[in-house]
């Protein structure tokens, strides 16, 4: 009779692309992007939107990361 193995699971793996709301389709979605970050100290109940890869296309929306940085 054989042992059972127990494997352990690796850390090489990337984590799993979280599930998040997209603000503009209204549905949870993989691959969504952060699109708007409000100061919670200037506007108390201020959201964080995502978009997912098909309503940032359509409508033009640009990830947080990847804008120019504003001075």
């Amino acid at each position: 009779m054989s042992e059972p193995t127990h494997e352990q699971p690796t850390t090489d793996s990337p984590p799993a692309d979280p599930v998040r709301f997209c603000g503009w389709c209204r549905r949870y979605r993989t691959g969504t992007a952060l699109i708007s970050m409000q100061d919670s100290a200037t506007i108390p109940s201020a959201p964080t939107l995502y978009a997912c890869g098909p309503c940032r296309e359509t409508r033009g929306l640009v990830p947080l990361a990847d804008r120019e940085p504003q001075p």
